[in-house]
């Protein structure tokens, strides 16, 4: 069975950037509108959950451009061994899939990161508006 983490402080919501299992979330600060909260876990979730394969997919498809003009500017090497180019492009495809993964999964903790930073933001700007107010 699955649990759901309940994020209602800053200390779990930091949490969220540790290297590790993935689980399931929910936030819930009292700070916040229940619509609030939906939106920030909307947001948290996008780059929570990513999985790198966005940017991956995408070097994956400049992999198969770069293969497709290097056999057309090498005719005579494509016809003398096409299935050692063949070989070739698949490994050179495979290592640009997992270049874009990385760097997918980079840019997605980044991305998380501002995220949070953001959200942290929010809540301290309420919190000293409602010490201002009191």
């Amino acid at each position: 069975m699955n649990k759901t983490f309940i994020i209602n402080d800053l200390y779990k919501l930091k949490k969220l950037l540790r290297f590790g299992p993935k689980y399931r979330f929910s936030i819930q600060f009292s700070q916040l509108t229940q619509l609030e909260n939906q939106t920030w876990q909307n947001r948290i979730e996008k780059h929570y959950d990513a999985c790198g394969c966005e940017i991956g997919s995408a070097f994956v498809f400049a992999g198969i451009v770069i293969s497709l003009i290097f056999a057309l500017l090498n005719l005579s090497l494509l016809v003398a061994s096409p299935w050692q180019l063949a070989g070739y492009f698949l490994g050179f495809l495979f290592i640009m899939g997992g270049i874009g993964k990385i760097i997918g999964l980079i840019y997605a903790h980044i991305k998380l990161k501002h995220e949070i930073m953001e959200l942290t933001n929010t809540l301290n700007q309420k919190v000293n508006a409602q010490t201002a107010n009191a």
